[in-house]
């Protein structure tokens, strides 16, 4: 459980350390994803969110974010039972896009 914990950690840009964790502001935290990917833009071109302090980019993935977000809060809610990972992820990944790619929604 702990090493869970650490990793949460890690992805939330927390020092494992509480009493050197500091509130970063969301400059700061793209700064701790994109520093250290800054080396892929001059090697094999990868130009987007994860190597990039440009938070202007986040802009056009939020729609399809809240979309997802809300898809997987819909089709999940409530359930008791463990869910395989895998299994959700082709679910919800399946379903969105063919709302956004075929216009296909719930009713269709």
């Amino acid at each position: 459980m702990n090493e869970i914990k650490l990793q949460k950690g890690i992805i939330e840009y927390k020092h494992p350390d509480v009493s050197k964790r500091k509130n970063l502001t969301d400059r700061e935290k793209r700064a701790a994803c994109s520093t250290p990917n800054t080396r892929l833009i001059s090697a094999f071109g990868v130009n987007n969110v994860f190597t990039t302090r440009d938070t202007d980019r986040d802009a056009n993935w939020r729609p399809l974010i809240e979309d997802i977000k809300q898809t997987a809060e819909a089709e999940f809610a409530g359930t008791q039972t463990s869910i395989n990972l895998t299994k959700v992820i082709q679910y919800v990944t399946l379903k969105v896009s063919l709302k956004y790619l075929f216009g296909l929604d719930e009713d269709d």
